[in-house]
């Protein structure tokens, strides 16, 4: 952000910022698309820190197309080191996630272009050893932290989470919507009071249960009994059984250790979990945004 914008947010009274940096590499963000070069993510950073957010958050992505294996690698310890050496208060990693809307789609999809997608493994692992050999701590299976946590990825699954914006979800905790996609139609339902609402549905108590479980254990890599019971008066037994099977082979292989009263995420669990929530990803919220950009008011979107 510029520096006027950055001192105006914060006179305003927002006190936390994530920064989509995603590469210190002007290549790489070409190949993103992005508009940015390095020295704005370096500016943004230091007008951020200069107007006082008490929390500066950066992502950074990996896999990102038409890199060979060598590069690839060589290009994402540059970029956690250097997001290492500006110091935010926290670092979030993900995937670069290729979806029909990306600009390298049709290459993708014609094998023109490729992702070193099966160097997962070594992105995190690389990241992981980068960021704590310089003082972060890991707050979530893709973030590390110096004090704080930012994230309002996850209270899309365990809520509360206000939406505003075309195509920005919600979730109360027991209701989650879409707003309408089009920005057209979202300012005409904002201008004749109406909400933008697109499609909305109702979370049972068991359900929030299993996605609390979901983010807690592989977003966050451990979850005690105790906390699922505080938030939803739902025990490990009460859980939905193919939840209660699926941890019970990730146990059996090696993933999630039991402790009674405590599931946590072995070494083995966390690189799976990062698999999980990618597919996750692709396969249910990036599936309904494009159902809803095809067809601003959808009669129904068939979840995955």
């Amino acid at each position: 952000a510029k520096e006027d914008i950055a001192f105006g947010l914060a006179e305003a009274g927002v006190d936390e910022v994530s920064i989509g940096g995603q590469s210190f590499h002007r290549s790489l963000l070409k190949e993103l698309g992005r508009r940015h070069d390095p020295e704005d993510v370096i500016h943004s950073i230091e007008n951020a820190r200069e107007a006082g957010f008490k929390l500066i958050n950066l992502d950074l992505m990996f896999a990102i197309p038409n890199q060979d294996p060598n590069r690839a690698l060589r290009s994402w310890v540059s970029d956690v080191e250097t997001a290492a050496w500006m110091e935010p208060h926290q670092v979030t990693i993900y995937p670069t996630l290729m979806t029909p809307q990306c600009i390298a789609w049709s290459s993708i999809s014609k094998g023109l272009v490729s992702q070193p997608v099966n160097m997962l493994t070594d992105f995190i692992r690389v990241a992981k050893n980068i960021l704590e050999r310089s003082g972060y701590s890991m707050v979530r299976i893709e973030s590390w932290s110096r004090g704080g946590d930012y994230s309002t990825v996850n209270l899309e699954m365990v809520g509360p989470l206000l939406a505003l914006g075309p195509g920005a979800m919600g979730f109360t905790s027991s209701y989650e919507w879409a707003n309408v996609h089009s920005v057209s139609e979202y300012v005409r339902c904002l201008g004749n009071n109406k909400l933008p609402v697109a499609v909305s549905r109702s979370v049972s108590d068991i359900e929030r249960a299993a996605r609390i479980v979901a983010d807690q254990l592989f977003c966050r890599g451990m979850i005690r009994e105790e906390c699922l019971v505080t938030k939803t008066g739902v025990s490990f037994s009460e859980l939905p059984r193919g939840l209660k099977f699926c941890l019970k082979i990730m146990e059996f292989m090696g993933m999630i250790e039991d402790k009674g009263n405590v599931l946590k995420l072995t070494d083995k669990g966390l690189i799976q979990a990062h698999k999980m929530i990618w597919a996750f990803v692709l396969k249910v919220p990036c599936k309904i945004a494009e159902q809803l950009m095809d067809t601003p008011w959808p009669h129904e979107v068939i979840v995955p």
